[in-house]
């Protein structure tokens, strides 16, 4: 019993649980979400049965690793929720062109990766087996008792697939679990075709096209998911983003809605363009169900069809599911070759990219065109140094300057002033306009009673150009 009740045991077993769970404190500063206990990395504490040496050591070393990758993988799918260790490892080498925040918190990891190891080596090496099975009975009993007091342990469902939920919880049975297996989805197996569940801002267009009503279409179609474009409370907020295009002159027929959305960008694209959404991102194993997508409709009426993105055609397969969906002049940032790089997400600048818009439209009122557009700079982190014109006033709207949600409000701002410039040029006309949100904007460190944002809302803009 006194062996038992060692101190130093129970300092072991404290250091343990405190070296696996250091991400709870950056979680705790974002506002982000994360279980107190990850039961997985109990299957450290084996390996110190076997006696002292490098190879231990090593063993220690790796399975702290792999068990550490898929802790902050499924961390890091709170705000960038991709499925594929491909596009993991895309995103990675952006991160030298990416914002400070990603390097800053790309290093921390790395760093406390390095600590625990090193802490929980320190910590074990001096006990023989029998107080090593002490150690992980009480761990595990530690673990398992957070998981039968978290009622809500696995118990989620697609509108909190990106939430972490629980006091405890075992990741690798977690990433079973999720969405029909997230660990096939990330080594790229096959993706399903499953029908929409959410509304869409592209409903009239689909309507007039069931219903073989093609003068109602309108011949020129500016479609643009923007990104992270929610809802705010408050309408003298929302009025104020869109104050250039409510006051340009060759508008009519104005709509702004909301619609009810929980997903990724994909998912918003998805939804969108083919009324559809997969069981997965792997979009490579897809070779058939875009038949009926929006784009390819629109090419059996005679339309070309255009897309636009700042960002890399490799990310999600942009490239290629866009060409299955019938989008047939497709530019992304291998096409751009920019002068500059935004800081937000690494990709060509929305600002400059305005300019492919009215080059496309301005060469003739005649022909038919649809042209699709997913914005990139307005993702998280709402990086200012994006910002070449400063018009929204956080203060006056009780809004926190510097914050999350300002920033992307300013962005947001700047992006309907370039598009209402570039709608009210002379040859900018009879264009039917399209801008829908593709998910609530992500907003980490904030106070929760003064959000700004309606949850799980996006934005809906409509109207022509005359």
């Amino acid at each position: 019993m006194r062996r038992f009740i060692s101190f130093n045991i129970v300092k072991a077993c404290l250091i343990f649980l405190i070296a696996t769970n250091v991400c709870l404190l950056i979680s705790l500063y974002l506002n982000a979400s994360h279980p107190f206990i990850i039961l997985d990395y109990l299957l450290i504490i084996p390996i110190f049965f076997i006696r002292k040496s490098f190879l231990r050591n090593i063993l220690v070393f790796l399975t702290f690793l792999s068990l550490f990758v898929v802790d902050i993988v499924l961390w890091i799918r709170q705000f960038f929720p991709f499925m594929r260790f491909n596009d993991l490892i895309t995103l990675l080498a952006m991160i030298g062109d990416g914002p400070t925040l990603y390097k800053v918190l790309f290093a921390s990891l790395c760093f406390i990766f390095l600590c625990g190891y090193f802490i929980i080596i320190h910590a074990f090496k001096e006990f023989s087996r029998p107080d090593i099975g002490i150690i992980l009975l009480i761990t595990s009993s530690i673990c398992i008792v957070g998981i039968l007091l978290n009622d809500s342990y696995l118990k989620g469902h697609p509108e909190t697939m990106y939430q972490i939920k629980g006091i405890s919880r075992s990741n690798l049975l977690y990433m079973y679990k999720l969405r029909d297996n997230l660990l096939y989805q990330m080594l790229s197996w096959q993706a399903r075709i499953i029908p929409n569940p959410y509304p869409t801002a592209s409903t009239a267009l689909w309507e007039k096209l069931r219903q073989d009503r093609d003068s109602e279409l309108g011949n020129r179609i500016l479609f643009v998911v923007n990104e992270s474009w929610g809802k705010p409370f408050d309408k003298k907020i929302e009025a104020d983003v869109l104050r250039s295009i409510l006051t340009i002159p060759n508008k009519k027929n104005m709509s702004l809605s909301e619609l009810n959305f929980i997903g990724a960008t994909v998912d918003a694209e998805m939804k969108e363009m083919c009324h559809l959404r997969t069981s997965n991102f792997n979009m490579k194993s897809l070779t058939r169900g875009f038949e009926n997508c929006l784009p390819n409709q629109l090419k059996r009426q005679s339309y070309s069809t255009y897309s636009l993105h700042g960002g890399n055609s490799l990310v999600y397969d942009g490239d290629y599911w866009y060409h299955l969906a019938g989008l047939d002049h497709r530019t992304f940032f291998e096409q751009i070759r920019p002068k500059r790089v935004c800081h937000s997400f690494p990709g060509a600048c929305d600002s400059d990219l305005i300019s492919y818009i009215y080059s496309t439209f301005s060469k003739s009122k005649k022909d038919k065109i649809f042209y699709y557009w997913l914005t990139l700079n307005t993702h998280y982190p709402y990086d200012l140094r994006d910002l070449d014109s400063d018009r929204f006033d956080c203060l006056k709207h009780n809004i926190e300057d510097g914050g999350d949600e300002c920033r992307n409000l300013k962005l947001q701002t700047q992006f309907f002033d370039n598009l209402a410039f570039i709608l009210s040029k002379p040859n900018m006309v009879n264009i039917d306009v399209y801008v829908v949100g593709d998910h609530e904007p992500p907003v980490l460190h904030a106070r929760s009673d003064k959000k700004v944002f309606k949850p799980h809302t996006v934005s809906f803009l409509h109207f022509r150009t005359s």
